[in-house]
């Protein structure tokens, strides 16, 4: 699966997690608890990687199991996956912990690394969520916790926290139907809907892999996101002047859908970015450049700045450097 996926997004990059359900609650409903012993809320497996035999290892080590009650903890899972808040947790007589994450930083790289698994700064966040039943703080809400303390995410935290690491989900029901509202829950909070609605799949036993290559086709291709741009300084530009200051504004002028026709291919837009892209299409930005900033020199100085066009807010979709001049006194350049 991993050299599948591998296959359809380049320079993918994957991690590998899992969740059973809290050891905890032998007072809870059904009298047996909500976990087994040894259950986790969370496991992490693998950080993010382009080591597919990493990956590969990881997803080895997964198997069907646990649980006592039935329902499981996904939506904890989630929350732990987005954050990697960690926490500690009592039903009085037992104790559970998770603990939290700090990403490290990687060289070179521009921004921060978030989440439990790491996600890639720049890179669009895509979680695939496999269960075969529906989750305690999901959308049926007689499945809630009861005598866990301090409270565990709510479904509301778990969609607020995919929703802030701009983040897209997937949902693979297998050999059940309980487990769809909250997949579809999930996939439609972040946005996963293509022509046919949210991207949750039904997976018989021994077709996962293909489905979740399936889903991320389909998410590639077919899901919308809206489009707009940020700006970075490029090092080395005269004094270590922050050339990005020059860059006024960028105006979203028009997209070309499928055939190249004006006006088509997105929703709507706004003075800095559109909405509801389909993907394949052509989006063009106004850039207004004013120096306001640096005065002239003896000699004619170069700046260079970036110009980055963002899906989502998160994924770095297309970037083109600029290079600005800013003349001596008096001068005039042809360029």
């Amino acid at each position: 699966i991993a050299t599948e996926i591998q296959s359809a997004i380049p320079n993918v990059q994957m991690g590998v997690g899992q969740y059973r359900d809290f050891p905890l609650g032998s007072g809870g409903p059904l009298g047996i608890g909500y976990g087994s012993s040894g259950d986790d809320a969370y496991k992490h497996e693998q950080d993010i990687t382009d080591d597919l035999s990493l990956v590969q290892a990881a997803l080895d080590r997964l198997s069907a199991g646990g649980g006592a009650d039935g329902p499981e903890s996904l939506t904890e899972a989630l929350y732990q996956t987005a954050t990697g808040a960690g926490g500690s947790w009592s039903d009085g007589s037992s104790s559970y912990s998770i603990p939290s994450k700090t990403c490290p930083m990687v060289l070179d790289e521009v921004g921060t690394r978030r989440g439990y698994p790491c996600f890639r700064p720049g890179a669009l966040p895509i979680i695939i969520g496999v269960t075969d039943i529906n989750s305690h703080e999901g959308t049926d809400t007689g499945a809630d916790y009861e005598g866990i303390s301090p409270a565990t995410a709510t479904l509301g935290e778990g969609v607020s926290s995919l929703q802030m690491l701009g983040a897209r989900f997937i949902g693979v029901s297998v050999t059940s139907t309980t487990a769809r509202a909250d997949l579809e829950h999930y996939a439609t909070e972040t946005g996963t809907i293509g022509s046919s609605g949210p991207l949750v799949y039904d997976a018989p036993s021994g077709t996962i892999s293909g489905v979740i290559v399936d889903g991320i086709e389909d998410l590639v291709g077919g899901v919308e996101q809206d489009v707009s741009t940020r700006t970075e300084n490029v090092a080395g530009n005269p004094d270590d002047f922050d050339a990005t200051q020059f860059i006024k504004a960028i105006i979203a002028i028009e997209g070309y859908g499928p055939g190249g026709v004006a006006g088509t291919g997105y929703d709507s837009k706004a003075e800095d970015r559109f909405f509801g892209v389909v993907p394949g299409t052509q989006v063009d930005f106004e850039i207004d450049f004013y120096n306001d900033v640096r005065p002239p020199a003896d000699t004619s100085q170069i700046f260079e700045a970036r110009i980055i066009v963002v899906g989502n807010g998160v994924a770095d979709l297309d970037a083109r450097n600029v290079y600005i001049i800013v003349p001596p006194e008096g001068a005039v350049v042809l360029i």
